[in-house]
């Protein structure tokens, strides 16, 4: 949990909403809306900094009465963007004219991954209480999967999509290519989120198991420090015998068996 992290996130996602609402037609009410879903998200970052402030988790946090109900506003109030953001959605996928074809995809790809992000995070925190009541790690999906990892992965695909299209507009590229460099990104995007889901629902850490030969060299290098050779000896037999267990590396740098 990084307050910072939250924060920088946050107020990008509040900002390329802002950029998304700004490109739809008006509608009675946007401008309360608007300030209404910034308002939650600075007071989400703002209920996690002081969870940290008091030197306590801010998420999966049911410790006293109070902690109980910061995470639960915290849960309502993304609960209230992730509505704001279907809506945004819905309504871009709407508009048909008025947007240069590589921004619009840029836009209605953006808000989907978007969406779908909030509803992967309202996942990780109910999968988070079940894990908790059964006394388990909340955080944890199997026998290493990190449930953030999905839900963080293509959340700033508003942000980078965009860009893409801004930057080939820039570049001179044309009204074809500027769509088809879009729609490369988008499906990258998608890859992204679909490894995610698999890694997480494998149970397995963010990245793919080390092989065979890299597993032989650590342990070559634990064996040249110290450690028993007999054990090790067996070990590097086992790894490339192919009976080792293979080992789940996150980014991190945390292993994980699965």
């Amino acid at each position: 949990e990084f307050p910072f992290l939250f924060g920088i996130s946050g107020g990008l996602t509040s900002l390329s909403l802002g950029w998304a609402w700004a490109r739809l037609p008006r509608r009675r009410g946007d401008e309360w809306l608007a300030r209404a879903t910034a308002w939650a998200l600075v007071i989400e970052v703002a209920l996690i900094d002081l969870q940290r402030w008091r030197g306590l988790a801010s998420h999966f946090n049911r410790g006293t009465p109070l902690d109980s109900f910061l995470f639960d506003a915290m849960g309502g109030l993304i609960l209230f963007v992730t509505v704001v953001v279907g809506d945004l959605t819905l309504r871009m996928f709407r508009r048909r004219d008025g947007l240069p074809a590589d921004l619009l995809l840029a836009a209605r790809a953006g808000l989907v991954f978007l969406f779908l992000s909030c509803l992967l995070g309202i996942w990780v925190g109910m999968h988070g209480e079940r894990r908790m009541a059964a006394g388990l790690a909340p955080e944890t999906f199997g026998a290493a999967g990190v449930t953030k990892f999905p839900h963080g992965a293509v959340i700033h695909a508003l942000q980078w999509l965009p860009l893409v299209a801004w930057a080939a507009g820039r570049s001179g590229i044309g009204d074809r290519g500027r769509l088809r460099l879009v729609g490369w990104a988008t499906a990258g995007t998608a890859l992204v989120g679909g490894y995610a889901v698999v890694q997480t629902l494998a149970g397995r850490g963010r990245r793919i198991a080390k092989g065979a030969r890299q597993v032989v060299a650590e342990q070559d290098a634990e064996a040249d420090a110290g450690t028993d050779h007999a054990q090790h000896r067996q070990a590097r037999a086992d790894v490339l015998s192919g009976s080792h267990v293979h080992l789940g590396i996150s980014f991190s740098g945390k292993a994980g068996g699965h």
